[in-house]
C-alpha cells in the first residue's frame, strides 16, 4: 500500500508549458553560445528517443520532430566548424526526429551542409558516422524520400555522397558503426540498378565483403573481466 502511494502519478503522461519547448529550439539554434546550443539539442536528443510516436497523447516529442527543429539538426549536424559533440547529438536527434516524422526526410536530404555531415563518416567520431547512418536509415523509410532519390531531381553529387558515406562506416572498425553502415547500404542499394552501379563505383560491394570476411570478436581478459564487473555492478 506504501509503494503504491508512493508510485501515484508516474505513469501520468509528463507535459511542460508551450514557452519552455519554446525557450529549448530558440536556445538550439543559438550560433553565439555553443556550451548553450548543445545542451539544449542534447535536451531534444533525449526527449526525441524517448518518444513512440509524435501523435501520441500527451507526447512532447511531437514538440521536437517538427519541420523547422529538423533543419535547424541538419544544419547543425552539418556544420563542420562546431565541435563534433555537438553535431553527433544534432545528428543523433534528427534520425530520431525522421523516425518520428518520416515526411520530413526529403527536405532533410536537400539541406546544404548535408554533403559535410555524410562525409564525416570517413574521419569523424564513431558516434557521429553512426548517427549519419541512421539518419540515412531512417529517411529511406518514407516513400516520397525513396522516389526522390530514384528520380531526375536528386543531385548526382547527393546519391554519390550518400554511397561514400555508407562504404566508409562500414570500412570502420567499430562493429555497431560497421552494422548501422550496412543497414544504409542494404536501402541505398534497394533503390534500384542505378545504385547498383554508383555502389559498385565507390567499392561498396569490397566494403560488405569486408564485413563478410572479418572475424568475430574476440574480448581480451581484460574486457571480459570488465563486462563481468559491469553485470556484477548493475545486478
Amino acid at each position: 500500500e506504501r509503494l503504491a502511494k508512493l508510485s501515484d502519478g508516474w505513469d501520468e503522461p509528463w507535459a511542460f508549458p508551450p514557452s519552455v519547448g519554446a525557450a529549448i529550439r530558440h536556445a538550439a539554434s543559438q550560433a553565439e553560445d555553443a556550451v548553450l546550443r548543445h545542451y539544449a539539442i542534447k535536451t531534444i536528443e533525449n526527449v526525441l528517443c524517448v518518444t513512440a510516436a509524435a501523435d501520441a497523447p500527451g507526447a512532447i516529442g511531437g514538440d521536437f520532430a517538427r519541420a523547422d527543429v529538423l533543419a535547424e539538426l541538419a544544419c547543425a549536424s552539418g556544420s563542420a566548424n562546431l565541435p563534433e559533440p555537438l553535431r553527433a547529438s544534432a545528428a543523433s536527434a534528427a534520425a530520431h526526429a525522421l523516425r518520428l516524422r518520416p515526411e520530413h526526410a526529403t527536405s532533410w536530404l536537400r539541406e546544404p551542409k548535408l554533403g559535410n555531415l555524410l562525409a564525416s563518416a570517413r574521419d569523424g567520431t564513431p558516434r557521429l558516422a553512426q548517427a549519419a547512418c541512421v539518419c540515412i536509415a531512417a529517411a529511406l523509410c518514407d516513400g516520397e524520400a525513396r522516389s526522390y532519390l530514384c528520380g531526375p531531381r536528386a543531385p548526382p553529387a547527393l546519391k554519390r555522397a550518400l554511397i561514400r558515406c555508407a562504404a566508409a562506416t562500414m570500412g570502420r572498425p567499430q562493429p555497431l558503426v560497421r552494422a548501422k553502415g550496412c543497414l544504409a547500404a542494404s536501402l541505398l542499394l534497394s533503390l534500384g540498378v542505378p545504385w547498383l552501379v554508383l555502389g559498385a563505383e565507390a567499392r561498396l560491394f569490397a566494403e560488405i565483403d569486408g564485413v563478410m570476411d572479418a572475424p568475430p570478436p574476440n574480448p581480451s581478459e581484460g574486457e571480459i573481466a570488465a563486462q563481468r564487473a559491469r553485470v556484477l555492478e548493475q545486478a
